[in-house]
């Protein structure tokens, strides 16, 4: 053992156990704090239980302290709901772990896991890669290779795409013969984890806290953001904020390219895959049917609402498609072995961490909204006053929107997501600002964090990494930030009002 090791270790053990008793202490102890009306008792309880999930969860972990905090509301169960009878915990359970999300989050990663796998995720990234425009310049393969993470990173999950493409980048820096510290693999690996991001907030499809925020919308206003629309705002704002990444990039970081001179591009990718085989043709297939039936419904409200097939389509939701999508892809063998092994899918793909911390988000989600807590009616009572002091609507969502990407820089997306929302929508509905607009927009600039470990899982990831500078990730972070505060005002928030 290195010296000093022990004292390292004691360290880190001693700031742990600090941080659970501050968690702890503020779950179960803010409840003792006299409330002020329209604030009631339990509002009170309610508010320390969200606060020190979010402490716990941004300083300790996911798993357990989501738990704990099931454990805290259900024995407020009766106040919160005075009309419900049977024993807390099967309230509690029903609004956690009984949520649609979650049936949702599980099809979805058992989907995009076994996509991954057959390798028709790096047959799309090589056929970027590949172009004949790619070997025009570094730049242009750059360029080629990280639109290839944008394009796949909006239907996969967060840490797989960054993962993947890390492993890409890899490779690609062992052929190039550079070095640790070298300026271009610095610029290529936050230029991952920032596509990555983006790309994250772009689409619903398999993305957990942007579908969260959707169904946090629909808890509160009683009404539904369909995919087509989050995705018709969603999409032009994260192209735009990927071009001027790229553009901040090219001209403003600059890295060294010199490692490309004689580089053959076909060789740099590496060996190309051959002919799709039947069962990725067949994993493939079903998944593209999967994100059809979630877009189909979207686009036939808006060119046929009245229509049979659309209140047919509507009633699936967008949780039947990805069960059915399962179910089928179990069904199907090929060489008598199915497209998903179903218990395997579940070892490889399913992240238990994430699925409790999405169960309590959920449960805390929804009763902090509660008409019994008084939370709601108190935040409008305070900060009305402020909105009305004759600010324009445009006035008041910018205010919102840079307030959120810059909190979500320094804070976790997922927290900030349901607090942003659960604090906003009453706001702008008591002053008369379109409550799906702001929810779109703020879903949206709730993801696009870049700065520190905090704010999404992948930044975390790159702070790690041997082939990155933190201190340069910090620098390029910020300077993300101020391109999404730009494009989420002058582009995000525009459209959205056209759209939603």
């Amino acid at each position: 053992m290195e010296p000093g090791s022990s004292l390292k270790t004691r360290g880190r053990v001693n700031g742990l156990s600090i941080h659970i008793i501050v968690g702890i202490v503020i779950m179960f102890g803010f409840g003792f704090i006299p409330a002020a009306p329209p604030l009631t008792p339990v509002g009170m309880r309610v508010i320390g239980i969200f606060i020190g999930l979010i402490y716990l969860w941004s300083f300790v972990q996911l798993d357990w302290p989501s738990l704990l905090g099931l454990a805290a509301v259900s024995f407020l169960i009766g106040q919160i709901y005075p009309d419900y009878a049977n024993p807390g915990i099967f309230k509690v359970t029903e609004l956690s772990f009984g949520h649609w999300i979650i049936i949702f989050i599980l099809t979805s990663l058992l989907l995009t896991n076994t996509l991954n796998e057959i390798g028709f995720t790096k047959r799309i990234a090589l056929w970027f890669m590949t172009r004949k425009l790619a070997k025009k310049s570094p730049w242009a393969f750059t360029t080629l290779f990280l639109i290839a993470v944008l394009f796949i990173g909006m239907f996969l999950d967060l840490m797989p795409i960054l993962l993947f493409a890390m492993a890409i980048a890899y490779e690609m820096f062992d052929k190039l013969g550079c070095k640790k510290g070298d300026s271009y693999p610095v610029m290529l690996m936050i230029a991952i984890a920032f596509t990555a991001n983006i790309a994250f907030g772009m689409t619903p499809i398999s993305h957990t806290v942007v579908v969260i925020g959707m169904s946090i919308f629909s808890e509160i206003t009683k009404h539904s953001i369909n995919l087509i629309e989050y995705m018709a705002i969603g999409i032009p704002v994260g192209i735009v904020a990927f071009a001027l990444m790229i553009l901040f990039m090219r001209f403003v970081v600059k890295p060294d390219m010199s490692a490309f001179k004689n580089i053959d591009i076909d060789k740099l990718c590496g060996e190309r895959p051959g002919p799709m085989d039947l069962r990725e043709k067949l994993t493939a297939g079903i998944f593209g049917l999967v994100v059809l039936f979630w877009l189909v419904p979207g686009l036939l409200s808006i060119f046929a609402p009245a229509a049979g097939i659309t209140a047919f389509l509507n009633s699936w939701t967008i949780v039947i498609p990805p069960i059915l999508g399962v179910v089928v892809m179990c069904i199907v063998k090929v060489d008598n072995k199915p497209l998903l092994d179903f218990e395997d899918g579940f070892k490889k793909s399913i992240h238990w961490g994430v699925i409790f911390l999405v169960a309590g988000a959920m449960l805390i989600g929804t009763v902090l909204t509660e008409k019994t807590t008084g939370v709601t009616d108190f935040l409008v009572s305070v900060l009305s006053p402020y909105l009305h002091m004759g600010l324009s609507t445009f006035a008041v969502v910018t205010i919102i929107i840079l307030l959120t990407v810059l909190i979500v820089n320094f804070a976790n997306h997922l927290p900030l997501t349901i607090l942003m929302l659960s604090v906003c929508l009453p706001l702008v509905a008591a002053i008369g600002i379109d409550d799906k607009v702001l929810a779109i927009v703020v879903i949206l600039a709730a993801q696009f964090g870049f700065c520190v470990p905090s704010s999404l899982a992948s930044i975390a990831v790159i702070y790690g990494d041997p082939w990155v500078k933190p201190k340069k990730v910090f620098l390029y972070g910020l300077a993300m930030m101020v391109v999404s505060m730009l494009v989420m005002t002058v582009v995000g928030y525009p459209l959205a009002t056209l759209i939603a």
